[in-house]
């Protein structure tokens, strides 16, 4: 009878520990999955981030880009020239270290002159904002972000065109071609947009005119909320479109695997 009971005792006494070790098992389950979860959530987060922050300085370079062009002719036609009958450029054709373009050197003086502006891209005049505010200019690799406002121009300067030129393949797509149009008695207008980094088929953009009116800036830029097709097929304008495109041996881009980045925009 002692053994019996003994016996029945020690099977409590395991189903019991036995039990506690699930318990303890499902715990550690539940506090891994809650983990993992949390984990994914973030890293959803930061690449969401990270492509809004790329798009922005696609606009940037975009946006720059129609400045140059419609500050001189003769940037208009220097650009028309280099291009010969191509609808792209690379980013590193225009402005890189081996390019000896007047664009290059614009597109230069005018990156430094936002960066000097307080606070940048703000029209006190009309109380506008031309450009995607602040322009971003990051270091990646320390995940330092540097504000044009608060740090020395060739700092962040340096940042900004090793964001673009570097880190990032760039290019710039002219749907409609580029029509340098010279004559300084007739009105001339770009508009500069960037691909949306997703599978939208538009865009926001700024419109660009060599007329300022009440709803543009001083110089007589415009937030456009809707670029498309239908736009390309009304307006008159010159279209700068800046996108990433694929290269294999550093701009992979797996996050854009599956959008056909050279779609965006085309008729």
């Amino acid at each position: 009878m002692k053994i019996t009971n003994l016996l029945f005792i020690c099977a409590l006494l395991l189903s019991i520990a036995c039990e506690d070790n699930t318990n303890d098992l499902e715990m550690v389950e539940d506090t891994n999955s809650t983990n993992n979860l949390k984990n994914r959530t973030q890293t959803v987060i930061n690449t969401r981030e990270s492509i809004d922050q790329f798009q922005k300085k696609l606009q940037w370079v975009s946006y720059i880009s129609a400045r140059v062009i419609m500050n001189k002719s003769s940037n208009r036609v220097e650009l028309f020239n280099y291009l010969n009958g191509r609808e792209t450029v690379t980013l590193n054709e225009l402005i890189g270290e081996n390019s000896n373009l007047n664009f290059k050197n614009e597109f230069l003086n005018v990156l430094r002159s936002f960066i000097n502006e307080t606070p940048p891209g703000r029209d006190p005049i009309h109380g506008t904002q031309s450009p995607p505010e602040p322009l971003v200019t990051c270091e990646d690799d320390l995940g330092d972000c540097l504000s044009p406002i608060h740090n020395i121009v060739q700092i962040a300067e340096q940042f900004f065109l090793r964001s673009v030129l570097q880190q990032n393949c760039i290019e710039l797509y002219f749907p409609e071609g580029l029509h340098p149009l010279v004559n300084p008695n007739l009105p001339y207008s770009v508009t500069s947009t960037a691909h949306p980094l997703n599978y939208d088929s538009f865009n926001h953009g700024y419109h660009h005119s060599s007329v300022t009116s009440d709803q543009s800036d001083r110089n007589g830029v415009t937030k456009v909320n809707t670029v498309n097709t239908l736009y390309l097929n009304t307006m008159t304008d010159n279209v700068i479109v800046a996108r990433p495109y694929v290269n294999q041996t550093n701009c992979t881009y797996p996050e854009y695997l599956l959008i056909n980045l050279a779609a965006f925009l085309q008729q």
